[in-house]
């Protein structure tokens, strides 16, 4: 009972309907790909490695990179001065 009651509540927060059958097709799928590690530290791992991609207009995304060149040409001699030892 407490297997049908875990699937209805993913069904009521997330609208995905999926069997017994499926449940533990894929927990068994998974298991055999993590190969030993835990399913947390493989969630933990890919999510501390995607990346969030916002979409930008291109007008400002030239703006930025513009801004952030004009930057690291103020920056870059300063830093090459204090790596020398100029400073």
């Amino acid at each position: 009972m407490a297997a049908f009651d875990q699937l209805e509540s993913l069904f009521e927060s997330t609208g995905r309907c999926v069997s017994p059958l499926a449940a533990v097709s894929e927990l068994s799928e998974a298991a055999i790909q993590f190969t030993g590690r835990a399913r947390g530290e493989v969630l933990e791992g890919y999510l501390n490695t995607i990346v969030s991609v916002k979409r930008k207009d291109v007008a400002e995304a030239i703006e930025d990179f513009i801004a952030r060149l004009e930057f690291v040409e103020e920056v870059a001699p300063q830093a090459a001065a204090y790596s020398t030892g100029r400073i």
